[in-house]
């Protein structure tokens, strides 16, 4: 985290925080927004057209991340598995879904080229 000084004219110190940089996991997560059912159709479709205009870094980073994620989760129930995505920064999570395959097939979407 960057944390730069300034002073004023009147020689109030100020600290100004950057914000930590979002790991690609959270970017992804928080991408599926409370209106991304207005968006797009599934969240396989959202899915795919996010990671698709990802550079071949970023897919790297993002499918080791979903990767350890899962690992973290595979035991978990539904409602774990939702309490940690949330907390990724996600609004949201297509009904009828099962995490952990949904997980699988973004991992193996980072995977195509």
């Amino acid at each position: 985290m960057r944390v730069e000084e300034m002073k004023l004219i009147n020689d109030t110190d100020f600290r100004i925080v950057q914000p930590k940089e979002k790991r690609e996991i959270e970017k992804f997560a928080s991408w599926f927004h409370q209106d991304w059912m207005l968006v797009y159709p599934s969240f396989d479709v959202g899915a795919s057209q996010y990671i698709n205009n990802l550079t071949t870094k970023e897919k790297t980073a993002l499918k080791r991340e979903l990767e350890a994620f899962v690992e973290e989760n595979k035991e978990s129930d539904k409602k774990k598995w939702l309490s940690a995505w949330l907390k990724l920064g996600a609004q949201g999570w297509e009904r009828g879904k099962n995490f952990k395959d949904m997980m699988n097939t973004f991992v193996s979407i980072c995977k195509q080229d």
